[in-house]
């Protein structure tokens, strides 16, 4: 028995005291997809996106709706110290996930701090 047990053991049987019932919520698959990535040329940022594109389409088909990478499986990761740091420009990698299910392809997450915030907020 993990350390979790007693006290999800606990809140379920307070719940079931107390009368309160749990509602099913609408399930929605996630895939989380691990791959490698090459790095280091324009071409090996082409090959990423081709293999990115199949594996996405691979998650849709099997039902994903949320599909996530790993960071830099775009570009390959590696220090500043020993590459360049490539420029894709994100219009360009639109189209080819148009029409996978999920359509909506975010790429790019802001951070969640607030203009007004400042460093060491």
């Amino acid at each position: 028995m993990d350390s979790w047990s007693p006290c999800l053991q606990c809140w379920w049987g307070c719940q079931r005291l107390a009368g309160i019932r749990m509602v099913p919520q609408p399930r929605v698959r996630v895939a989380a997809i691990q791959c490698s990535s090459r790095m280091g040329s324009a071409s090996a940022v082409e090959d990423n996106a081709e293999k990115m594109e199949r594996l996405a389409r691979k998650a849709a088909e099997g039902g994903a709706k949320i599909i996530v990478f790993p960071e830099a499986a775009l570009t390959g990761y590696t220090s500043q110290a020993f590459l360049h740091n490539w420029h894709i420009p994100q219009r360009r990698l639109q189209p080819r996930f148009t029409g996978i299910d999920p359509t909506g392809v975010v790429p790019k997450v802001d951070s969640p701090r607030g203009a007004q915030d400042t460093p060491g907020d």
